[in-house]
């Protein structure tokens, strides 16, 4: 790793880097020490693997209860939506009919027949902002005037509350 970060800092690049590697693989050839260097290695390799043997054990961090049903709640959260989202691409891959384009396309053209302008839904006066809450349960509009009215909706019919 410390390697690395010297040559990223010298500015070495792959090529350099593999044409130091075969001019030093040449001088070690012609000064016979090339079988040293290669018995050298496959130690180091196998006291590697006796070290990756030794530390393979599941590792894991005790937690809180509340940790383990918060795991839980993202588990269940994310799960069925992964899996939705795996059938989607398997069905896109076998199935060419389907085009991700002409998909996108009906939805922009069903967006387009929605307006959300709010001197559409507010006064008879031009409005100059508007604010549904979270729910979509009221809608707060304001005028020039500065005057802030409320609205409390039902499904498609808005009643006129004023403040």
């Amino acid at each position: 790793m410390a390697v690395r970060a010297c040559l990223r800092r010298l500015g070495e690049r792959e090529m350099e880097r593999h044409d130091r590697l075969r001019a030093l693989m040449v001088r070690l050839e012609a000064d016979v020490q090339v079988d040293r260097l290669l018995r050298a290695q496959e130690d180091d390799h196998a006291a590697r693997t006796d070290e990756e043997e030794q530390i393979q054990f599941p590792f894991f961090t005790k937690g809180t209860q509340e940790l383990l049903k918060a795991r839980v709640d993202i588990a269940l959260y994310s799960l069925p939506r992964a899996k939705a989202r795996i059938e989607m691409a398997k069905r896109c891959h076998e199935d060419s009919d389907e085009d991700l384009e002409t998909e996108a396309e009906l939805v922009v053209k069903q967006a387009g027949e929605f307006v959300l302008k709010c001197s559409e839904i507010g006064d008879d006066r031009p409005l100059i902002g508007y604010s549904f809450s979270c729910d979509a349960s009221m809608l707060a509009t304001r005028n020039f005037l500065l005057i802030i009215r409320n609205y409390i909706c039902f499904v498609h019919v808005c009643l006129k509350q004023m403040l």
